[in-house]
């Protein structure tokens, strides 16, 4: 099993962590549409995430 954490910044943020923000601090459904989510996220400046993938290595 291969196990990465990577430091994400601007729009790898909004395609890695959109299905997450879903499910973790909200109460679904429904779900807040990928376009206004990432209307809303991409506004946030100087945010550093960091994600922990498993699988095949990410880029």
């Amino acid at each position: 099993m291969n196990i990465s954490t990577h430091l994400m910044q601007g729009e790898s943020v909004l395609d890695a962590l959109y299905t997450l923000n879903q499910y973790a601090p909200h109460p679904n459904p429904p779900f807040q549409s990928k376009d206004d989510w990432t209307a809303v996220v991409r506004e946030r400046k100087g945010v550093t995430c960091h994600a922990t993938f498993e699988g095949p290595a990410r880029p």
